[in-house]
Order: structure tokens, then C-alpha cells, then sequence
């Protein structure tokens, strides 16, 4: 398998979604448990107590590194870890890395990954303190956005050179084919408010319904609504970290005005009520 240009690795930059260190009581561990449904590849480092993350246990001392997929969560008693989300994908949709994850790594096997961890978590604390546990709905200067992105190469430099150590293998992503990228740059511009429209996308590519779903699904694995309803979804995850918009707000914002649909169609995605999600990031 070829290793992708420097041009095609470009269209693909990393970025920080948070960097953070947490402390759980018992109650709030317990509290924090349940599903989580991550587009990020997300790293703890346990430094107190234990977490079991879908079949995987993680207890202190050791690192976690998790696919960008849905998983079920449980912390027990107090616990003490520090993590980073780097949301890094090609501009089909893949993410670098997800084949090969989750993994468990004893600390002692990446000693140079734990300096680099903190630091990253210390420069981002020391920038933007608590709001640090969620980036995207972050407002700041431009100097400070300039700061967080230099941040988050530093740690793509990291999270690559450990995983290139763990023997886990990127995902080279896909040329999309050129008869995709004007539905692909539909879907991406459709107004997240707007119901989808399949005939309005398919009227923009030359292939039959049929050819394009399948080779849709095929380049990027997922099908044309499920690529407009993940957009939808991460709009979403970043509004209700937003602390001064209400839910009601948020799902207008995606042409919701019934809010039991809203709650509905959020948990389907995530596991767990637009209220419980805000409650699991921002404590």
C-alpha cells in the first residue's frame, strides 16, 4: 500500500477537539458512565482508578487509545485521567486512524508520549482553562486559535509516531471518484435546517440511484444521507457545548421544532439525551 503525497496528506490537517484532565468523584464516575458515540480519535491516560471502554479495562498507569466509533463507557470509583481528541480525517470523510483501535498500552511502552501529553494539556489549560474540555465552540483571538491548531500538531506528531511504534497502520483514504465530488460538495454545502432532498443529490451526479449509494458507501462507508446526517450530528455535539444556547435553540438549528423528535433523533446517534451529553462534557 503506497504512502500518500505530501499534497494529499495536506487536505487532511488534524485537528485539537480538547485536551483536558479530569477528576472524578465516585458519584460523578458513576454519573459519567454510559454510551458515547466519539468522532474523534480520543487518548486517555488512566492515572487513577479504572474505566472499562466497550470489552477493553484500562486501569492506572496505562494508556487508552479509541476508535472514532460508538462505545459504552463505565468509570469506576474515583478516577483521575488525563485526554486529548484530535479529530483527523481525509476529506472523504475517513479518519487516519481507526483500523487497529481500541488499544491498552502499558504506560512504560510509550515513554516519550506521556512528556508531550501533559505539555499539550498544560498549554491548553493554561490558554483557555476549563473551556478546554471542548475546542470547537471555543471564541477566543486569533492568536489563540493560532496557538491551539500549533498545539494540535504537535500532538498529530505524537499520536502518529505512537501508533507508527504500536504497529497500527493509517488508513490511506481514497481518491473519490470524480463523478462523486459534486454530491459529495452538495452535501457538505446543504443547509443542515433543510430536509434531505435524494433527488435534488442525485440529480447532481451522472450515476443511477443505485450506483451511487453503492459506490457512495463504498468510498467514504457511508451512504449519502448518513454523510448529510453525520454533519447534522457533529453541528449538534458542538452547539450543546455551547452553554448559553438552549437545547430547544440547538434543534432548531437543524430544522427540529418538535423537541421530544430532537431528543429522539439525538439519542438514536449518541446513546443518550441532548442533556446527558452537555452534562458529560461540561461536568
Amino acid at each position: 500500500m503506497a504512502d500518500p503525497s505530501y499534497e494529499r496528506f495536506a487536505s487532511a490537517p488534524p485537528r485539537l477537539m480538547w485536551a483536558a484532565q479530569r477528576r472524578w468523584t465516585a458519584a460523578e464516575s458513576i454519573a459519567m458512565s454510559g454510551p458515547y458515540h466519539g468522532q474523534e480519535s480520543a487518548t486517555w491516560f488512566v492515572m487513577d482508578g479504572s474505566v472499562t471502554v466497550g470489552d477493553r479495562q484500562v486501569g492506572a498507569g496505562e494508556w487508552l487509545f479509541m476508535a472514532p466509533r460508538a462505545v459504552q463507557r463505565q468509570f469506576h470509583g474515583v478516577v483521575e485521567f488525563l485526554s486529548i481528541g484530535l479529530r483527523w480525517r481525509w476529506p472523504e470523510g475517513r479518519h487516519l486512524y481507526d483500523p487497529g483501535l481500541p488499544l491498552v498500552v502499558e504506560g512504560y511502552r510509550l515513554q516519550r508520549l506521556k512528556p508531550i501529553c501533559d505539555q499539550v494539556v498544560r498549554d491548553v489549560t493554561s490558554l483557555v482553562g476549563e473551556q478546554g474540555r471542548w475546542l470547537p465552540s471555543l471564541q477566543a483571538g486569533i492568536s489563540i486559535h493560532a496557538r491551539l491548531h500549533e498545539l494540535g500538531a504537535q500532538w498529530a506528531v505524537a499520536y502518529a509516531a505512537a501508533m507508527e511504534e504500536l504497529g497500527v497502520v493509517p488508513d490511506p483514504g481514497l481518491t473519490l471518484d470524480p463523478r462523486l465530488e459534486p454530491v459529495r460538495l452538495l452535501l457538505t454545502a446543504w443547509p443542515l435546517d433543510r430536509a434531505f432532498d435524494a433527488e435534488a443529490i442525485q440529480r447532481s451526479s451522472p450515476l443511477s440511484s443505485r450506483q451511487l449509494q453503492r459506490l457512495f458507501q463504498q468510498e467514504t462507508g457511508k451512504g449519502p444521507r448518513e454523510y448529510f446526517e453525520t454533519r447534522r450530528y457533529e453541528h449538534v455535539r458542538n452547539r450543546l457545548l455551547l452553554p448559553a444556547l438552549r437545547i430547544k435553540e440547538v434543534a432548531a438549528s437543524v430544522g427540529f421544532s418538535d423537541l421530544a423528535a430532537f431528543n429522539r433523533w439525538f439519542q438514536r446517534r449518541s446513546g443518550q439525551p441532548p442533556r446527558a451529553f452537555r452534562r458529560a462534557f461540561l461536568g
